[in-house]
């Protein structure tokens, strides 16, 4: 049975800062999903994670009062809600991202079909976009690759579709399993997916992780990330704004990672480093 979700209308105008500062802390306390409108944004959370105290810690911190509404969401086809405003998004010349309801592509050599429900993947935000142009940074043709918090699938999805060996995601919702599990077989690629944290990382090693998270899980999880990732091998971070850039980099310096690029896209950030030992 699907779970009963709360919307929190969250009305601070067209402040693009404020916004991005308030997904990424959002992010760390259960929020699974935003929407702007013409007066701020949406974030969605599952009723039974939602604490009114943590929100409350997260709004005191801004400098400005924030209003919001609560609105109890029952039950409900998401993919219902989500047709009604996904568009397809170019990647780059040689990629689009697009659902099942839109027509094919003719002018892109890949096409991701993604069926997003109730998911932030869906190549709309900032961190997807950012994720996904840097697998074409990477050559992962044969590679073992690992899509932690795989959410919609897409990025082990694409990963798979620029030639990977093996593909495995990993996520803490068995929603997005499923998901992923679907546009996987949606896309005509092999990705295997299983329920589970960084502890459950299987125990081999791979050439290309992906993560992106938000800046918290990706410190805390790093030693279990870099234990399975070959020597040489790269990991690609996202998920975090511009003022957490420089202490994820020097974490994982010293854990035996260096910089080898940084995208950018307004507010947030996307790390690609490579295993020195």
């Amino acid at each position: 049975m699907s779970a009963t979700y709360l919307e929190v209308d969250f009305q601070i105008g067209n402040q693009r800062q404020l916004k991005d500062i308030l997904i990424a802390e959002l992010s760390e306390i259960n929020f699974e999903s935003f929407m702007d409108h013409e007066n701020g944004f949406h974030g969605y959370i599952q009723e039974d994670l939602f604490e009114k105290e943590k929100l409350d810690i997260v709004l005191n911190a801004q400098q400005n009062t924030i209003n919001f509404v609560i609105n109890i969401i029952l039950p409900q086809n998401w993919n219902a809600t989500w047709e009604a405003q996904f568009e397809p998004i170019e990647i780059n010349e040689y990629c689009i991202i697009r659902a099942p309801f839109h027509p094919p592509a003719t002018n892109k050599h890949i096409e991701l079909i993604i069926e997003p429900k109730m998911s932030f993947g869906t190549g709309h935000h900032a961190t997807t976009r950012m994720m996904c142009l840097t697998l074409f940074d990477l050559d992962v043709k044969g590679k073992n690759v690992l899509d932690m918090g795989c959410g919609t699938g897409i990025l082990g999805i694409l990963a798979a579709k620029l030639g990977a060996n093996c593909v495995t995601g990993i996520d803490i919702e068995s929603w997005a399993i499923e998901n992923t599990l679907e546009n996987a077989l949606r896309n005509n690629v092999e990705m295997n997916a299983f329920l589970g944290n960084a502890e459950q990382i299987p125990k081999r090693k791979f050439e290309v992780i992906l993560a992106n998270i938000n800046r918290n899980i990706l410190i805390n999880d790093a030693d279990l990330y870099m234990n399975s990732l070959e020597t040489k091998g790269f990991i690609a971070l996202s998920g975090f704004l511009q003022t957490d850039e420089s202490a994820i980099i020097s974490h994982f310096n010293s854990l035996g990672a260096l910089a080898v690029s940084i995208k950018k896209e307004e507010n947030w950030r996307c790390i690609l480093l490579q295993k020195s030992n």
